[in-house]
């Protein structure tokens, strides 16, 4: 038999074989191949994800502003109310002035530097000139001495009279944390001096204005203490009267005012210190 057409076939049908196992797989062309979602997915989310954190930020950087414009809205309201006070503090005493001018009455003297009124109630009148140096201010009744006073001591006088000046200026100017300590260092040199009772009550006037009640109240009652017969002793009662309602305890208030009206009458305190107690009475 002969093998050889038979190993022929043979070997041509491996190799046929062989082809269709290497030739491309054809798929239809009418089915679309799949989509992979793994990548747009994947890329949707990190885009969200960058456009929630850049929201974040954005508010974050809104409520700073907000924060900065609310923290400076309050500082200025606060000292909006601070000049508030003191401008009607300098029109009631001018409202004073000019009713005690229109009444031909003559306003009492203290021992203040002149322009200021010992029955003054309210925030500081204009102050004058002060008196050259080695003078007293006016109002102050000059005490003859045997001997002329030394170069260096009527220096320190003058030096005194100029701090409190200063002091008493910058309180009238609405300076009223500047006064405070202004006032404090000149008790400080001067406790007994003939302008210390009247520092003493400006001092309380200016803790007054800041709103600092206690420190207020503690200053007025040490001119009461220290200071018996300075002219100051009626409106410091009349002050203490007025912290009292701002604390909102009228009986005490009313102690305060009823001992203006009671043991210095005719005086422009005790007329402001009726008004009040008929205003709180009828409260």
């Amino acid at each position: 038999m002969n093998m050889r057409p038979l190993l022929l076939a043979t070997l041509i049908g491996g190799i046929s074989m062989n082809a269709c196992a290497l030739a491309p797989v054809v798929n239809d062309p009418s089915v679309p191949p799949p989509i992979p979602q793994t990548v747009p997915q994947a890329t949707a989310s990190s885009k969200t994800l960058y456009e929630l954190m850049s929201r974040i930020d954005q508010l974050q950087n809104e409520v700073r502003e907000l924060t900065g414009k609310v923290e400076e809205q309050s500082y200025q309201n606060a000292e909006l109310k601070k000049r508030l006070s003191t401008m009607y503090s300098d029109f009631d005493e001018r409202m004073q002035n000019l009713e005690s001018k229109a009444s031909g009455s003559t306003p009492a003297t203290s021992n203040a530097p002149a322009g200021e009124n010992a029955d003054d109630a309210e925030q500081p009148a204009d102050l004058d000139a002060m008196p050259p140096s080695g003078q007293a201010p006016a109002g102050i009744a000059q005490i003859p001495s045997a001997a002329p006073a030394a170069p260096s001591e009527s220096a320190a006088a003058a030096s005194g009279d100029l701090e409190y000046k200063q002091a008493y200026d910058d309180l009238r100017n609405g300076r009223t944390a500047q006064s405070i300590e202004e006032f404090k260092a000149y008790l400080d040199k001067n406790p007994a001096g003939p302008l210390s009772g009247n520092a003493q009550y400006w001092l309380g006037e200016a803790y007054r204005v800041n709103q600092d009640f206690s420190s207020s109240r503690a200053a007025l009652l040490k001119v009461l203490e220290s200071y018996p017969d300075n002219p100051k002793v009626p409106d410091a009662l009349l002050k203490l009267g007025y912290i009292e309602i701002d604390l909102n305890d009228k009986p005490k208030a009313g102690e305060y005012l009823n001992r203006v009206v009671n043991e210095f009458p005719n005086t422009k305190a005790a007329r402001l210190a009726t008004e009040k107690l008929q205003s709180i009475s009828g409260q």
